[in-house]
């Protein structure tokens, strides 16, 4: 069963099945690292050195991609117990939108990470969720 957050203040519609325990909460930010890949260094003693007598390492980039994690900022409830949340595998879904298109991420391999919970004194306290994104996403555009 997918599980709505959204706020369409800042143009988000976060839609996951993973972590049922945490529905509702209001999502304040998201980010996502990745995709990216290794730098595989492939410089040998053949080089050429240059006129002071240094030779440049080169690189190439490794052909397995990290899919990457998003991270995802809620406001805390008190009452959700952190072993609910980490582990918990399933789809996860992020629709990008601005003013004019937009773009959904889509992974079917993806899990909680890591629960982090912050308190700042006069505020509410947020959770920042971090899911990895275990392997390759479906990129739509113009959804």
């Amino acid at each position: 069963m997918a599980s709505p957050v959204v706020d369409q203040s800042i143009g988000l519609d976060v839609t996951h099945s993973i972590a049922t325990d945490i529905d509702g909460l209001e999502l304040l930010d998201i980010s996502a690292t990745g995709p990216n890949c290794e730098d595989i260094d492939v410089t040998h003693q053949g080089y050429a050195k240059n006129a002071n007598g240094h030779v440049y390492r080169e690189f190439i980039p490794s052909e397995i991609i990290d899919a990457g994690e998003i991270e995802t900022v809620v406001h805390m409830n008190a009452d959700t117990d952190p072993d609910d949340v980490v582990g918990r595998a399933g789809t996860l879904v992020v629709k990008w939108n601005d003013l004019t298109t937009a773009a959904q991420w889509s992974c079917a391999n993806a899990y909680a990470k890591s629960y982090n919970p912050t308190a700042t004194f006069g505020e509410k306290m947020q959770v920042s969720i971090t899911w990895k994104l275990s392997a390759q996403p479906t990129i739509t555009i113009g959804v």
